[in-house]
């Protein structure tokens, strides 16, 4: 990610990498600056590119310019931590629709 132009100093894109509990790469969702938005899902090992008017709540998983920790995951029951980074629970959210 970081030879990718719009995520250098002066570039208008963003990223959130989110780590599961195991210290795991869950996914990892990108905004290129143009329109654009990326996601990679580890469950699936699967990459995907959708316009922004495609994932409409893209940007509630950018992280702008900061490192944050989130440790609501550790207060779910167990049944929602199972799904909490699953694929189609993440497209849902991000797109409005499972595809």
């Amino acid at each position: 990610m970081s030879e990718v132009p719009s995520l250098q100093e002066g570039g208008n894109g963003h990223f959130g990498a989110y780590i599961s509990p195991s210290g795991k790469v869950a996914f990892i969702l990108y905004y290129d600056g143009k329109g654009y938005v990326g996601i990679y899902f580890a469950e699936t090992q699967e990459y995907i590119a959708l316009s922004v008017d495609e994932a409409p709540c893209y940007e509630h998983y950018l992280l702008g310019d900061s490192v944050q920790i989130n440790n609501d995951y550790k207060n779910l029951p167990t049944m929602d931590k199972d799904s909490f980074f699953r694929r189609d629970r993440l497209m849902l959210l991000i797109t409005g629709k499972v595809t």
